[in-house]
C-alpha cells in the first residue's frame, strides 16, 4: 500500500530529524512527558473514584439509605437510627434486602482461655453487620460461611467472626483449617466460621474481622444515628423510585416519632455513583482541568520550539517542495514529527505517571478501600495515549499551517531567511507565549485558592494547644445492658485509672475528640423564642464532656463553673456555652443561670468557655457550641483525652496496659497523639496540594522557557539590526532595555488576559468548595508580580546577549 509506505517513510524521517536536534527533542519530550504525567496521575484518581465499577455484584443496583438533618450535607453518607432501620426493614418494598453495619475498634487476641489472659491484646478495626449485608453486596466467603439469619435475630448471642482475607493470611498464615478455631474479642471467645475473598473490602481497609449485629426492637435507640445502611434494589425498581418511596416512609416515621425524627429526611444514594459527595466529585474534575491547563501550556511551549526549528529548515523544505513534494506531504511530515515526539513524551509521561500514582496510592491506602486506590489500568493507558495524540496534533498543526503558506520562490531567493514565513512565525510565537502566561496565571490563581483554603483548614487555631494531647476511644463493656448509673460509674473508673498512669498530667472523657471531622447538632429553644410555622427549629453544635475536659485542653472556664462529678443522671440538667453561643442568645447579658431546652429537657447554664474550634473543617471556625454534661447523657462509649507531661505517643502502651488490667472486655481504639489523629483527615488535601504545587511550578517554568525561546530567537534574527543600532550610538543598557521590554510586553498582555480568568476560576472553585473560594487582591498582585519576575529572568539572558553584540562583527557577518 503506497499510503502505508509513505507513512513509514514519514516516521523514519521523523526519527532522523528528531535525532539531528537532540537538545530540542529532549526539551520537547521532557515538557510533554511531565505535563502528561500529571494528567495521567490525576486521571488515575478520577478513574478509581468515579469510573471504575465497585467489585460487588451489580454495584449500580446497590444504594445507601441515609438520614440527614442538615441541608448542607445533602447527598453525603450519614448514620441511621437503629430503631428506624428496623422499621424500614419491616415496611419498605423497594429493596430485596437492606442491611445495617457499624465499625469500631475491638481488642483482639488470637489465644484463648489462659493463653488469651497472658497475651497482650491488640486494637483492630472490626465491623458489625446484620446477616443480610453479604447478600446485598453479592459476596460469598472464600472459605466457610457468612452469617446465618438467626444470628441477627433479636436476643441472638452468637459468638462468631468472619475474618478479612489479609487478617487471615497475617494472623493465621493462610491456614485453611482455621474454621472452628477461636479468637478472643474484647475478652470473649469467638469462633471463626468464614474467611472473605481476597478482593473484598468495604469502606475501611483496616477492618480485620466481621461480627453479626443483632438488633432488638425493644431496646434499639431511635435518637442515635449509629448505623450505616445499604440495600439492593428490588427487580424492576430504579433508584429514583426507591428514593421517593423511602422519603415517604421517613416522613411517616417522623410523624409517628416526632421527638427523635423531627427535621430528619431520608435519602437514597446510588452506591456506584454517589459514594463520593458532589463536592469531592467536582474537586476531582477541577483538578483534572488544572492539569489540562498544564498540558496546554506545555503544548504551546513545544509548538514554539517546533516553529523555531521549522524556521531553521525553511530552505530544506522549500527545496523539497520545488523537487515535487506537495504542501500536504510536507505538512504531514511535520505533523508526523510532532506526533512521534508526543508519543515519546506519552511513554515518558506514562512511566512518570505510574510512579506518581504509586505514591498517591501509598498515601491513601490507610484511608481508602483497595478498589478506590488509583492504578494505571487499561482505561488510564488509553487516556494517556489519547492526550499524547491530541498534544502531538496541536503541536504539529502550527508548523504545518505555516509551511503550507510558504512562498517557495521567495524563500529560495532569500536564502533561507524566511521572508513572510519568518514574520508569521514570530507573530505565532508571541501569541503562544501570551497564551502560556495567561494560562499559567489562571492555573496559579485557581490552584492558589484551593491550596490556601486547604492550608487554612489544616492550620486553623483550635483555641488550645494540641501538641501535648493524646486521644483514644473506649466502648464500655455490655453498655447496652447496664443502667445509666453503672455506665457513669464505669466511665468514671476508666478516667480515674488513666489519671494515675505515669506521664499523664490530666485526663477527661467526652462524646467527641477535641479535633474531629464532624460535630453533631441538636435543636434548641429558649424562653420567648418562637419558630415560624413550617420552618425548622434552630440548631446548635453540641458536645457532651466530662469534668476536667477544659482543664485537660488547657482552657480556663471564662465564667461560672466547669462540670463536676455531681452533675450526674439524677441531678438537674446543666450546660456550658461557648462565648459565641452566649453572645448569640443573650448579647450583653450574663448567661449564667439562664435556661435552654435541648433533647426535651430544660438545662441551666452553669458556665461559659472560650470559643474552641473542634471540627477540622473551616466552616467550624467560631461556631456556636453547647456543651452538655456527659454523665447526664447515659454514654455507651466515650473519647478519652489525655494531657502528657512529655511525648503523648509514649502513653500508648501504658494506657492500654492500664485499661486491660481494669477490664479485658473494654473495646479500645489505638492511642494516638492528637496531632497524628487529626493528620489522617488531611491526607487527601495534602495529595491535592502536592499535585497543584508541583505542576503549578512546572507551568511557571514552561512559561519562562517559552518567553526565553521567543526572545533568544528574536535576538538571533535581529543581530544585524542590533549591530546597526549600536554602531549609530545605542548603548548596551538601551539594547538590554529594548529586549527586556519586549518580554515584559508579552507578559503584560498575557496577564491582562489572565486576570479575568483568575476571577472566573476563583468563583468556580468557590461554588465547589464552600468558604474557601475567595480571591484575595494581594494574592493576585503576588501572582502577577511572580509572573513578571519570571518573565524578567527569562528575558535576562537574551537581553544580555543582545547588549554584548559587537557592531563590527555583526555588520561584517551580515
Amino acid at each position: 500500500m503506497p499510503d502505508m509506505d509513505a507513512l513509514r517513510q514519514d516516521i523514519r524521517y521523523a526519527f532522523r530529524a528528531l535525532r539531528r536536534a537532540p537538545a530540542i527533542t529532549a526539551l520537547v519530550v521532557g515538557s510533554l512527558g511531565l505535563a502528561i504525567a500529571g494528567n495521567t496521575t490525576v486521571f488515575s484518581l478520577l478513574n478509581a473514584l468515579l469510573l471504575r465499577p465497585m467489585p460487588y455484584h451489580e454495584p449500580d443496583r446497590i444504594a445507601w439509605i441515609v438520614e440527614n438533618k442538615n441541608p448542607e450535607l445533602a447527598g453525603t453518607i450519614n448514620g441511621v437510627s437503629p430503631a428506624n432501620f428496623l422499621d424500614w426493614r419491616e415496611r419498605q418494598e423497594s429493596f430485596s434486602q437492606i442491611a445495617a453495619l457499624s465499625m469500631d475498634f475491638v481488642t483482639l487476641s488470637t489465644g484463648t482461655g489462659s493463653d488469651a489472659a497472658g497475651e497482650r491484646g491488640e486494637p483492630v478495626m472490626a465491623a458489625t453487620a446484620t446477616p443480610e449485608l453479604f447478600g446485598v453486596l453479592g459476596v460469598q466467603p472464600a472459605i466457610g460461611r457468612a452469617f446465618l439469619p438467626e444470628e441477627g435475630a433479636p436476643g441472638a448471642t452468637s459468638r462468631i467472626v468472619v475474618l478479612d482475607h489479609k487478617a487471615w493470611e497475617r494472623r493465621f498464615a493462610g491456614d485453611p483449617s482455621v474454621l472452628g478455631k477461636t479468637v478472643t474479642v474484647n475478652g470473649q471467645e469467638s469462633t471463626i466460621v468464614g474467611v472473605l475473598p481476597e478482593s473484598f473490602q468495604f469502606l475501611d481497609p483496616r477492618v480485620e474481622l466481621w461480627r453479626p449485629l443483632a438488633l432488638d426492637p425493644a431496646t434499639a435507640p431511635r435518637d442515635e444515628r449509629t448505623l450505616l445502611v445499604v440495600g439492593r434494589l428490588a427487580p424492576g425498581v430504579a433508584t429514583p423510585a426507591a428514593a421517593s418511596a423511602m422519603a415517604a416512609l421517613g416522613e411517616r416515621l417522623a410523624a409517628e416519632y416526632p421527638e427523635a425524627n423531627k427535621g430528619y429526611s431520608v435519602e437514597t444514594l446510588n452506591m456506584q455513583d454517589q459514594s463520593l459527595s458532589s463536592q469531592d466529585r467536582l474537586l476531582l474534575v477541577l483538578l483534572q482541568g488544572a492539569l489540562v491547563f498544564v498540558l496546554l501550556i506545555a503544548c504551546a511551549n513545544v509548538a514554539n520550539l517546533f516553529l523555531v526549528r521549522t524556521q531553521g529548515r525553511v530552505t530544506e523544505l522549500a527545496v523539497r517542495s520545488s523537487l515535487g513534494a506537495g504542501r500536504v506531504r510536507i505538512a504531514r511530515q511535520l505533523t508526523t514529527e510532532a506526533l512521534v515526539a508526543a508519543a515519546a513524551g506519552g511513554l515518558l509521561g506514562l512511566g512518570l505517571g505510574w510512579l506518581a500514582t504509586q505514591g498517591v496510592a501509598s498515601a491513601l491506602s490507610a484511608r481508602l478501600p483497595s478498589f478506590w486506590l488509583p492504578t494505571v489500568d487499561a482505561r488510564v493507558v488509553l487516556f494517556t495515549a489519547g492526550i499524547a495524540a491530541v498534544a502531538g496534533l496541536l503541536v504539529g498543526s502550527l508548523p504545518a499551517i505555516q509551511v503550507s503558506r510558504m512562498n517557495v520562490q521567495e524563500t529560495l531567493k532569500e536564502g533561507g531567511r524566511g521572508g513572510s514565513l519568518g514574520g508569521r512565525r514570530r507573530l505565532a510565537s508571541r501569541i503562544l507565549v501570551v497564551a502560556e502566561i495567561a494560562l499559567s496565571l489562571v492555573l496559579l490563581g485557581g490552584g492558589a485558592v484551593l491550596v490556601r483554603g486547604f492550608l487554612q483548614i489544616q492550620i486553623v487555631d483550635p483555641g488550645f494547644a494540641t501538641a501535648p494531647l493524646a486521644t483514644l476511644r473506649v466502648d464500655l463493656p455490655e453498655a447496652e445492658n447496664a443502667s445509666e448509673g453503672e455506665r457513669t460509674a464505669a466511665l468514671a473508673e476508666v478516667v480515674r485509672r488513666l489519671d494515675s498512669v505515669p506521664g499523664v498530667e490530666a485526663v477527661a472523657a467526652s462524646s467527641i475528640r477535641p479535633r474531629t471531622p464532624f460535630v453533631g447538632s441538636e435543636d434548641y429553644s429558649i424562653d420567648g423564642m418562637t419558630t415560624p410555622e413550617g420552618e425548622p427549629a434552630p440548631t446548635v453544635a453540641t458536645a457532651s464532656v466530662g469534668p476536667g475536659f477544659f482543664a485537660t485542653l488547657g482552657v480556663p472556664v471564662a465564667a461560672g463553673r466547669d462540670f463536676t462529678s455531681g452533675d450526674g443522671p439524677e441531678s438537674a440538667p446543666v450546660a456550658i456555652v461557648n462565648r459565641k453561643f452566649a453572645e448569640k442568645l443573650w448579647p450583653g447579658t450574663d448567661p449564667i443561670g439562664r435556661t435552654l431546652t435541648v433533647r426535651g429537657k430544660a438545662r441551666r447554664v452553669v458556665g461559659v468557655v472560650p470559643t474552641l474550634r473542634h471540627a477540622v473543617f473551616i466552616e467550624a471556625v467560631d461556631q456556636p457550641i453547647l456543651y452538655l454534661a456527659l454523665a447526664q447523657q447515659a454514654p455507651t462509649s466515650a473519647a478519652i483525652t489525655l494531657r502528657a507531661a512529655g511525648d503523648p505517643a509514649s502513653l500508648a502502651q501504658p494506657v492500654r496496659d492500664t485499661l486491660t488490667a481494669y477490664d479485658r472486655g473494654l473495646s479500645v481504639s489505638p492511642v494516638q497523639a492528637l496531632d497524628t489523629f487529626t493528620d489522617q483527615f488531611f491526607v487527601g488535601m495534602k495529595v491535592v496540594t502536592s499535585i497543584l504545587g508541583a505542576f503549578g511550578t512546572l507551568a511557571l517554568l514552561l512559561a519562562a522557557l517559552g518567553t526565553y525561546g521567543v526572545l533568544a530567537y528574536s535576538v538571533a534574527q535581529r543581530t544585524h539590526e542590533i549591530g546597526v543600532r549600536m554602531a549609530l550610538g545605542a548603548r548596551a543598557p538601551e539594547v538590554w532595555g529594548m529586549v527586556t521590554r519586549q518580554g515584559l510586553t508579552l507578559a503584560g498582555i498575557g496577564i491582562g488576559i489572565g486576570v479575568p480568568g483568575v476571577i472566573g476560576v476563583t468563583k468556580l472553585v468557590g461554588s465547589v468548595m464552600q468558604g474557601i473560594g475567595r480571591v484575595e487582591p494581594l494574592a493576585v498582585v503576588f501572582m502577577v508580580g511572580l509572573l513578571a519576575v519570571v518573565t524578567l529572568l527569562a528575558s535576562w539572558m537574551p537581553a544580555r546577549r543582545a547588549a554584548a553584540v559587537d557592531p563590527a562583527t555583526a555588520l561584517r557577518g551580515e
